[in-house]
């Protein structure tokens, strides 16, 4: 029966569509669900990953470089040496992230000597950053000294974004304190590169304070990372400075130079890093420059066009729901969900757009009960203020906050964490970290105190290189990402550290979730046809070390179709899970059932050799079937056909059992029904 969104006036048949249609706009215009989208957006580049540019090689300043040479930094007579080889070896750029904004400490004359390189190899670029000043209330310039500035063949700007939650996922092509003066460090790259030098150098000291204190940027790009943290070819500067290296492997490379020793701290939180592992700087910009020289920079859409095409997917799942009958409404937005993320995962990869879909998923998951109940005005009100509710409740959504003295007593603890901790702001002020918040590092024994005084040791932020399990006090366990930073005074001195904690335990659960409904069939709960395909070939592999074999019986009911036109679906749907039932209560833990779809079932059978026992299980199968369905106090007498597949006699992998197994229950089907045979190479010969 086709039904309409409102059964009375027209007005109020298009107020419902046209309030879902506008908060689907409002949402995706506001950004309102940018925790959703980045979530989203970090698990589609996780997989969506590709072999790095084999031109692009990073010469890194490792932990067994800094054995080699000593502390850092090093006497820049050493990096001339180095970009004097480089040159040598035929590189087409060299991107030196080494930041040089004073002279060198130990010998001025090491300056003298690695500007003579810059000038000799003419192909290298330095890095030009924003930092606030001393008082902390402006933005300097850094640069390298003026005598390195003249002799590089270019400058960029290495200012990555980070988002709100502390990952890297987007930067500037252009940038710069007061105006946009200043490419992207691995834009100055590939100008140099390609011999389009635009050193836009001044004759400004090394730190120049400028008249606007705003850093200014241009030409926004999403990052499109190649893979994890050591996914470019990676050569260590001691090993590339040994004598006996050959430079020539360099030949027609973009060399990058830069640190990626965990111990010199410049690394960064990707999408693709992990739970743990940050990536360098230098291998964060080997990744732009590979997307920049490839056009793979993801270009986030614009918002004009992200309302209009969320206003287009919202309106027509809504016209959906007009046309269809309400059996399958849950469908259509199961599909419709399926499509959107879908779309999103298809622009990013392929056309490298950024469509954030949460603002439509949200909507899809509102429009639901809105469209069920929408005949009862006292529902529908109630509703609507559940999902203003909901919305607030979405906007207030924040990280756990707690402040602590130079001696980790506590000065203030947000909403979050009091909710977290189970204790108020009130009762918490004044009392040891421990006392109100204990947690600790299984792995590396650290506490919320430890990396609180590590901070304050080192006046910078520290994270928790691990996970933290926590219980509150209703006895929940939460998963949280614990990082510290130094709080400071207006003097610049360090006067107390910010704890923060991150709860991921719902984003772990609903990947959980997720999984699950990718590996299992909906309605009988039982494998589907993608994780039985995996658990067979596992089973080949055991079968085939151990010297055993793997059965398929493949079940096919007989006369489904016509005892599902005579109880109709969900009569025929509930028939198929008490088969489901019987099928599991009559196999091994260690056996798997799975459903393929429709009437067609599967049965894995692994860890035997005696073959004979196949034939005892099939029959116990069609035993099964002899005791009556009782489908709505109606009972049904149904059979089945099984075709029965041996590894390693009728096939060597799982689509060849399968399919013979498949053959063998139509051959089952043809000699009468109800009944079981084993599939032999005559049957190949019949097709």
């Amino acid at each position: 029966m086709k039904r309409a969104l409102f059964d009375d006036s027209w007005w109020r048949q298009l107020l419902l569509p046209l309030s879902l249609v506008i908060l689907g706009a409002y949402l995706s215009s506001a950004n309102a669900l940018i925790r959703v989208d980045r979530f989203i957006y970090d698990y589609i580049s996780t997989w969506s990953t590709r072999i790095p540019a084999e031109d692009i090689v990073i010469i890194a300043i490792d932990s067994q470089s800094l054995t080699h040479y000593g502390q850092w930094p090093w006497p820049r007579e050493i990096h001339a040496d180095l970009i004097d080889k480089i040159a040598i070896g035929g590189a087409k750029a060299i991107g030196f992230d080494i930041i040089m904004s004073e002279p060198d400490r130990s010998d001025s004359r090491n300056d003298r000597l690695l500007a003579q390189a810059l000038k000799r190899s003419s192909k290298v670029v330095l890095p030009v950053f924003a930092e606030h000043n001393a008082s902390g209330n402006g933005l300097y310039l850094g640069k390298p000294i003026p005598l390195l500035a003249e002799a590089a063949a270019g400058l960029g700007h290495v200012d990555f974004e980070l988002d709100a939650d502390g990952i890297v996922r987007r930067t500037y092509l252009k940038g710069g304190i007061g105006h946009p003066k200043w490419p992207a460090f691995a834009l100055a790259i590939l100008q140099t590169a390609a011999g389009n030098v635009k050193k836009n150098v001044v004759d400004t000291p090394a730190v120049a304070y400028l008249n606007s204190d705003n850093w200014v940027r241009a030409d926004e790009v999403m990052l499109s990372f190649a893979g994890k943290p050591g996914h470019f070819k990676r050569i260590s500067y001691a090993t590339f400075m040994e004598p006996d290296f050959d430079p020539t492997v360099l030949r027609d490379k973009i060399v990058l130079v830069g640190t990626t020793a965990s111990s010199l701290g410049d690394a960064l939180p990707t999408p693709v890093s992990g739970e743990s592992l940050l990536m360098s700087g230098v291998e964060i910009n080997a990744n732009l420059l590979d997307a920049l020289s490839h056009d793979l920079t993801i270009k986030p859409m614009s918002r004009n066009a992200r309302v209009l095409l969320s206003m287009t997917l919202i309106f027509t799942v809504l016209l959906c729901y007009t046309i269809t009958s309400q059996r399958i409404v849950q469908l259509v937005i199961i599909g419709a969900i399926v499509c959107v993320l879908s779309l999103s995962s298809f622009l990013l990869i392929t056309s490298k757009i950024w469509f954030p879909p949460a603002a439509v998923l949200l909507t899809f998951f509102i429009s639901y009960p809105l469209w069920a109940w929408k005949r009862l005005d006292r529902l529908v009100a109630t509703l609507f203020m559940e999902r203003e509710q909901a919305l607030v409740m979405l906007h207030s959504i924040a990280d756990g906050v707690i402040t602590t003295d130079n001696n980790c007593m506590i000065k203030y603890i947000n909403p979050a964490a009091e909710e977290l901790t189970g204790h108020s702001n009130e009762k918490a002020i004044g009392k040891p970290l421990h006392e109100i918040f204990s947690i600790q590092d299984e792995q590396s024994g650290k506490s919320g105190e430890d990396i609180i005084r590590e901070c304050l040791e080192i006046s910078r932020t520290v994270y928790l290189q691990n996970e933290a399990h926590y219980r509150d006090v209703n006895g929940r366990s939460h998963i949280l990402r614990i990082n510290a930073g130094p709080l400071r005074n207006q003097n610049g001195q360090v006067c107390g550290a910010l704890l923060g904690i991150n709860d991921i335990t719902e984003k772990r659960e609903a990947l959980a979730k997720l999984t699950y409904q990718a590996t299992h069939d909906p309605l009988t709960n039982l494998p589907n046809r993608a994780l039985l395909f995996d658990r067979l070939e596992q089973a080949i592999i055991r079968a085939a070390r151990d010297d055993e074999h793997v059965a398929i019986l493949f079940l096919d009911l007989d006369n489904f179709k016509k005892v599902n036109d005579q109880i109709g679906h969900s009569g025929g749907d509930l028939l198929l899970e008490i088969i489901a039932e019987r099928l599991k209560s009559a196999c091994r833990e260690s056996d798997t059932v799975a459903r393929l779809g429709g009437d067609e079932f599967i049965l894995l059978l692994e860890g035997f050799t005696d073959t004979t026992i196949v034939a005892t299980v099939a029959d116990k199968l069609l035993q099964l079937f002899r005791a009556p369905l009782s489908i709505n106090h109606h009972e049904f007498y149904i059979t089945g056909s099984l075709g029965i597949s041996i590894f390693p006699k009728d096939g060597n992998d799982a689509d060849q059992l399968v399919k013979n197994a498949d053959i063998a229950m139509y051959e089952a089907k043809k000699n009468g029904r109800n009944n079981f045979l084993f599939f032999s190479e005559k049957m190949n010969e019949l097709i």
